[in-house]
């Protein structure tokens, strides 16, 4: 009876140990991206809210600083803005990420309050300065 070498078997358990380690770590770094878009859009702060976008946005030019500009305008039409994601799915492969979240935007305006629920598919890679929103917004 032959003995079949163990290297091999143990190889895929290191390398299943090492991915999946990795993984959650990941995740968690494109959670803080969206945490940081939806904490800058209700701290009306287009500082932390661009923060968690690319310069390379929507891969167009100018697509940044449009997106800029709606995220401004929509800060300054509201007295307040809460957002809260109710589900949130993430994927990543490689130096891209995207994520699935389901939202409920509650718009404060002249003392009117309006409530818009939604889905976004929201597409993410890793740059330089870590993950970075790229497209869906």
């Amino acid at each position: 009876m032959r003995k079949r070498p163990l290297l091999p078997l143990w190889l895929l358990l290191v390398w299943g140990v090492f991915w999946s380690s990795c993984a959650p770590n990941e995740e968690a770094k494109v959670k803080e991206v969206l945490e940081a878009r939806r904490l800058g859009l209700e701290k009306k702060d287009i500082g932390l809210y661009m923060a968690s976008i690319s310069p390379h946005y929507g891969r167009e030019q100018g697509a940044a600083e449009r997106l800029r500009k709606q995220a401004i305008q929509m800060m300054q039409g509201c007295d307040s803005i809460q957002m809260r994601v109710t589900d949130r799915r993430i994927w990543i492969r490689g130096d891209r990420a995207e994520a699935l979240q389901a939202y409920e935007i509650r718009i404060q305006r002249a003392g009117q309050v309006r409530v818009v629920e939604g889905r976004e598919r929201i597409g993410l890679e890793r740059e330089a300065g870590g993950w970075k929103i790229t497209s869906g917004l």
